[in-house]
């Protein structure tokens, strides 16, 4: 059986339980269901349930389709979703169901995705150093640095360029920055999580400057802060790079689970 949700609020008030079993994940959702004002085939929720099983999806664009929920109803959603012209052409959920998705679409003829970018979701409790001085709040002279240092991290990373000019106005306070030669070398974002937590994202150095712990000093300041609000400090990294997995580890982040994005080619 397929719902098809008018509104994202209806979405979220029909399965916050079932979303908060995992409330990780359920952060990508509630983000994203609050913008969602009309249900259309480009911006979409919907449900799947096969017996007891359920499956979730949410579509706002820019951004990724989202899944959540049990692989029992992988085929029937996907096969929903194509025959009735819904838009798919990224999406992103934990591993083990992402993989399943990919299996199901890449059944369809003329269809192919592939895994765009693989990531470990991970976690700090306790700090391990002290926070460095050289970290700093950025002002409003620093938008168009912050801007660009931005659209380079989604170059780095591979991710679709979401943020622009207005997004880093509204959370130039979450933003901290390291500063030589009279420049913006290198940066970190306080992003929400969940009740209990906040996010580290957005970590750049300028290819010139890396190699000299900048960012090092960032995670953990960042880090730290959140720490000192009484909350635990989370980040996603790309299970494919052993440079940063290995930074995060050693700040005290541990796994909690692995996600990927999946792109249509």
């Amino acid at each position: 059986m397929i719902i098809e949700y008018i509104d994202g609020d209806t979405f979220l008030e029909d399965n916050i339980d079932f979303l908060n079993s995992n409330e990780y994940l359920a952060t990508f959702f509630k983000l994203n269901a609050v913008r969602l004002t009309r249900s259309t085939l480009n911006d979409y929720a919907l449900r799947c349930e096969v017996g007891e099983h359920k499956l979730l999806t949410l579509k706002m664009n820019p951004y990724s389709t989202l899944f959540f929920g049990d692989i029992e109803c992988v085929s029937e959603l996907i096969s929903f979703m194509i025959n009735n012209g819904y838009e798919l052409d990224k999406y992103m959920c934990e591993l083990s169901l992402g993989n399943e998705i990919l299996k199901e679409l890449n059944r369809i003829p003329n269809i192919e995705f592939y895994e765009s970018l693989s990531m470990d979701f991970m976690k700090a409790t306790e700090r391990t150093e002290p926070s460095s001085m050289e970290v700093e709040i950025p002002n409003e002279d620093d938008i168009d640095e912050i801007v660009e240092c931005v659209d380079r991290f989604c170059d780095d990373c591979g991710i679709s360029k979401t943020r622009n000019r207005d997004f880093v106005i509204n959370d130039l306070p979450n933003y901290r920055i390291i500063r030589k030669d009279g420049k913006i070398v290198s940066m970190g974002k306080i992003a929400p999580s969940t009740s209990n937590d906040l996010k580290v994202s957005e970590v750049y150095t300028r290819d010139e400057y890396r190699g000299q712990g900048l960012a090092r000093k960032v995670v953990n300041s960042i880090k730290n802060e959140i720490l000192d609000q009484g909350k635990n400090a989370v980040l996603s990294v790309d299970r494919k790079n052993p440079i940063s997995n290995h930074l995060y580890a050693s700040l005290g982040y541990k796994r909690i689970f692995s996600q990927s994005e999946y792109r249509k080619k």
